[in-house]
């Protein structure tokens, strides 16, 4: 038995015999292996690894099916680009685009906790180009939490509450119209942008939540600013006595428009969709404004780059322990 680091630095246990050179392995990480949508094999070539078998030889890796969550393995996101493991200053950083952030806290355990506005994949920074730090996601993706957080009752939240979600970082780093996201063909200043809220326990009810696609239009200040939604306001309703406290996936599934093929999004609480599946058409930037529900909304996002944020309230304490994207590849992200 022998030990190799696999291209994401991943160690993995090789079963080899003197007869077959070829081995077969089992990861005990994920991190930058691509599975089949049945789990199966993957090839990886001794370019990626570090091992003392000939190097003339390709090596067979074996992932469970359910590494790969079934919502992206049906789509081709098999690709592991982030996470699943949080560290504060390396790949999560303070959520300070629109105020300071109160500091979060990482246990030894490697778990992340919040209390209030918290913890974000890029952070504000003046620094470097177009004022930001971290990793931007493009292309299509999902996206996974687990968390959990304490105290959910009934209570009216305010001023913020536990939630999972994401915004271009072309808009949230100028806070701002710019070239990255002015309406074509609009007055100077006229822009299209993107918020999409995976999961919100905003709704004043212990079994409820919210999930919501915002497509923000219009001059960017609260006066002038509008909102088209893709959801209804009707909350998204779990059993009674669901337990907030326990540890839940909390996954969204985004798939770009083609010329084709519609684009479309699906949420996912512990891998069943929750909600309807949202659809929209390939990008344009030269369709006029408003952005119209199953057609032109939301599709700006296909052009964008989206960035991931998990806040709380000080009423509810949120404890998170992995946070994991899967893509087709990592070609469309942006990193600075």
């Amino acid at each position: 038995m022998a030990c190799l680091s696999a291209c994401g630095g991943s160690d993995v246990n090789v079963a080899s015999s003197a007869s077959s050179p070829a081995a077969t392995v089992t990861p005990t990480s994920t991190t930058g292996i691509t599975t089949d949508a049945s789990g199966t094999t993957a090839s990886v070539t001794p370019t990626n690894i570090t091992a003392s078998a000939p190097a003339s030889n390709t090596v067979s890796i074996t992932v469970p099916a359910a590494v790969v969550p079934p919502a992206a393995a049906a789509v081709g996101y098999q690709t592991q680009t982030f996470g699943p493991h949080l560290t504060l200053g390396v790949n999560w950083w303070p959520n300070n685009f629109y105020s300071a952030s109160i500091p979060a806290t990482q246990s030894s355990d490697g778990t992340v906790s919040i209390t209030a506005q918290g913890i974000a994949s890029a952070t504000h920074d003046t620094s470097m180009p177009h004022q930001w730090r971290g990793l931007a996601f493009g292309g299509g993706a999902y996206f996974e939490a687990v968390l959990h957080f304490s105290n959910a009752d009934n209570s009216a939240l305010t001023p913020s509450w536990p939630a999972f979600w994401s915004t271009d970082i072309e808009n949230m780093s100028q806070n701002a119209v710019t070239a990255s996201t002015q309406w074509a063909g609009q007055p100077q200043g006229f822009g299209n942008w993107i918020e999409t809220d995976f999961f919100e326990y905003d709704r004043g009810k212990v079994n409820e939540y919210g999930i919501q696609i915002h497509n923000w239009y219009g001059y960017h200040d609260h006066d002038q600013v509008q909102d088209v939604l893709s959801y209804s306001t009707a909350p998204i309703k779990v059993a009674e006595g669901f337990n907030w406290a326990d540890a839940h996936k909390y996954g969204y599934l985004w798939v770009p428009a083609t010329a084709t093929t519609q684009g479309y999004a699906e949420s996912f609480m512990d891998d069943v969709q929750m909600g309807p599946t949202i659809y929209w058409n390939q990008y344009d930037p030269q369709a006029p404004p408003p952005p119209l529900p199953g057609t032109t909304a939301v599709s700006v996002w296909d052009s964008r780059h989206v960035i991931l944020m998990l806040d709380t309230g000080p009423h509810n304490p949120m404890t998170i322990e992995t946070v994991t994207v899967w893509q087709a590849s990592d070609s469309n992200n942006l990193t600075q």
